[in-house]
């Protein structure tokens, strides 16, 4: 849809214009649903929802700490924004590997 009226007014969209586009539709229909299942209480619902998955993604590893992995899960259904979460992730774990061996000689 986004190229479709991009090309009818003869714009360009970036792929994190997409990503945060696809992000603010998905965090707005997950309000409605909140709103629907429980009047008046938007936000809360929604928050409670990521939090809860994030939980379960950790418990089902077996661990009791969430971890990137599980935000990089949380976010598998959001290509652009899992690729610059994972982009992220994969510096910082390169820095701090970088860090340990400047400190090991």
């Amino acid at each position: 849809m986004v190229d479709d009226e991009s090309l009818r007014r003869n714009r360009n969209a970036t792929p994190q214009f997409i990503g945060a586009l696809t992000e603010m539709v998905w965090v707005q229909i997950g309000m409605l649903l909140c709103r629907l299942r429980n009047r008046g209480v938007y936000l809360t619902c929604l928050t409670e929802n990521v939090g809860i998955d994030l939980e379960t993604f950790s418990r089902h590893a077996g661990r009791t700490t969430i971890t990137t992995d599980d935000v990089l899960l949380l976010a598998r259904r959001n290509n652009d924004l899992h690729a610059m979460i994972k982009n992220v992730v994969d510096r910082q774990k390169a820095a701090k590997l970088k860090d340990k061996k400047g400190k090991g000689r």
